[in-house]
């Protein structure tokens, strides 16, 4: 299943609407790959046209770069007795690389505002 690209933006198909937060990656001929079905290792990335972020209803794109970046931040809570606690992700990360530098795009996990970051 491939996806739209218009003057309106992107066409969601259902695999997208159903992405509640993660990366998305829409290929060079169309084609979208998520988050919930591959792992990042395994994405093209010399294929990829747009990189995006979903967060709920809000979704951020990056498109035509040639070096991509994606990571999540997370924590655990630490335990004195042994207890194991599950990693709490904190924020989920897309960016390139321009030149020398990195531009990151931070979502907070918990209340979807956006900063971008240039390091």
């Amino acid at each position: 299943m491939s996806i739209k690209e218009g003057p309106e933006g992107l066409t969601m198909c259902d695999r997208l609407m159903n992405l509640q937060a993660g990366w998305f990656v829409v290929y060079k001929d169309g084609t979208l790959a998520t988050e919930d079905e591959v792992h990042w290792d395994k994405v093209k990335k010399g294929q990829i046209k747009i990189l995006g972020i979903k967060w709920h209803d809000k979704m951020w794109t990056i498109r035509d770069k040639t070096a991509w970046v994606q990571f999540k931040r997370g924590s655990v809570a630490f335990s004195t007795t042994g207890i194991n606690y599950d990693v709490d992700c904190e924020e989920r990360c897309i960016g390139y690389y321009e030149g020398s530098s990195k531009i990151i795009y931070r979502v907070n996990n918990h209340t979807g505002k956006m900063v971008p970051e240039v390091l």
